[in-house]
């Protein structure tokens, strides 16, 4: 086969059975030995995982040892004797191994195709890649334990986003970035979803990605304040031209239950009243349920999900709302942290983690309710702090902002502390906030936020 002449169109096809393309590997190889400085053109690219002979992938390996070694010239003995340091080559004997690299200098095609070469040999590896991602699936969805729709769904698209990273692996988004730090750097930073509390807003300034943890003892509020946040960031998004949605993904608390919360909250009817409505009343929750059927915005009951079935979840409201402006998690504690570590702590560790990816992976604003730890009860002062997140450290280190829900026995029943523990795009501060229990409100207390 003349390379010379026919370039990258006269490669094999690939071998029936497995994706693979020898003449590609061969080329690719023959290009770099002759060519050394052709590898800053690949480098990135292809590695030497994508080689599907073994041979290959140990010559590739000493060739990307030499050029980054700073050698702009080699010949097949040095070659050889860098590949001998690998083990796993496929050579039986170092004058065998010797002997093909001399014929690859031999196989000399046109060097101006070295990245055409690169991705051919890149796109075989991936296909192989998904083939085996496919079986590992499918020896899943055939094992006789039970296993949801929504585990196997997660199961699958965990591992095509693992392929999916390693193809964005090394691509800049340079120019896009830095269009967008001029940006800041003109405007200022984006004032980012409104919670309903302005002070609050200005420190926190939540942005598309963040892993906003809001956490306090036990009945402080956690879920009345997130649902709140939920149908004010619903309210503000249903008056733009392209609107997100809401998601609020309960794993305690029944969808029915936070739904009551939201409208009490919407109309202003004590809870208690429910049965026996005056005339008004009845009238602001129907037009509240109205509100919130218009919405984009859902409340789902997964009591002990895991990271995954979250993940499937808000990628399926994502898909139909085109987009999601931010995911409410109620609560950290309660998600199954099964097969994600030996104990809870390093289980909570690496589901924290994971909510910190899926905000960035979603590119919205996650808001998850935590507990405190107990010991907060027995100290002199019971103000909280970061060391108080209640399972893991790795929480303080995730989260982008740690907000902490505070009532002071010095004030009036009805006033809370939102206290910011931590902001990366903003400042630490404490606001005082209103929260009206029979009502599941929690409102800034200038200006109200309903």
């Amino acid at each position: 086969m003349n390379m010379h002449a026919i370039g990258i169109s006269g490669l094999a096809p690939a071998a029936k059975g497995v994706p693979s393309d020898i003449e590609a590997e061969k080329a690719l190889l023959g290009s770099l030995l002759v060519q050394p400085q052709a590898y800053e053109e690949v480098e990135g690219l292809v590695s030497e995982e994508d080689f599907i002979d073994p041979r290959h992938a140990v010559i590739f390996r000493a060739i990307q040892k030499l050029t980054t070694a700073g050698c702009r010239q080699f010949d097949a003995v040095v070659v050889a004797a860098t590949a001998s340091d690998f083990k796993g080559s496929g050579f039986k004997s170092d004058k065998e191994r010797a002997e093909y690299i001399e014929k690859l200098f031999l196989f000399v095609p046109h060097s101006m195709y070295v990245r055409e070469y690169a991705n051919a040999i890149r796109n075989k590896a991936l296909r192989r890649r998904l083939i085996d991602r496919a079986r590992r699936v499918i020896d899943i969805a055939a094992e006789p334990n039970e296993i949801t729709e929504a585990q196997l769904v997660g199961e699958f698209r965990a591992e095509i986003e693992s392929i999916e990273s390693a193809l964005n692996l090394g691509k800049s988004e340079k120019n896009g970035a830095l269009d967008s730090v001029l940006q800041i750097w003109t405007n200022g930073l984006p004032s980012g979803a409104a919670l309903g509390f302005p002070q609050l807003d200005e420190a926190i300034r939540a942005q598309d990605g963040d892993y906003v943890v809001v956490a306090a003892e036990t009945s402080q509020g956690k879920s009345a304040f997130a649902c709140c946040a939920a149908v004010n960031v619903a309210r503000s998004e249903a008056r733009k031209e392209r609107s997100r949605g809401v998601l609020y993904v309960s794993l305690e608390m029944s969808d029915v239950q936070i739904w009551r919360r939201m409208s009490a909250a919407m109309s202003r009817v004590d809870q208690g009243n429910a049965g026996v409505l005056r005339e008004d009343e009845a009238e602001r929750i129907k037009r509240a349920i109205l509100d919130l059927k218009s919405m984009k915005l859902d409340v789902v009951y997964r009591p002990g999900a895991d990271v995954r079935t979250l993940t499937v979840i808000a990628r399926k409201y994502a898909r139909e709302w085109g987009g999601l402006e931010m995911l409410v998690v109620d609560y950290l504690q309660l998600i199954s942290t099964e097969g994600e570590g030996e104990s809870f702590v390093v289980g909570l560790s690496n589901v924290s983690h994971k909510l910190k990816t899926l905000a960035g992976s979603l590119q919205c604003k996650v808001l998850c309710l935590s507990q405190l730890n107990r010991n907060v009860n027995v100290r002199e002062t019971r103000v909280p702090r970061l060391a108080d997140l209640r399972g893991s450290g790795a929480i303080e280190q995730d989260a982008d902002t740690v907000i902490f829900l505070y009532h002071d026995p010095k004030d009036p029943a009805d006033i809370m502390q939102l206290i910011v523990g931590k902001s990366r795009n903003g400042y630490l501060t404490s606001v005082r906030s209103r929260f009206d229990r029979p009502l599941s409100l929690y409102e800034a207390i200038e200006p109200d936020v309903f």
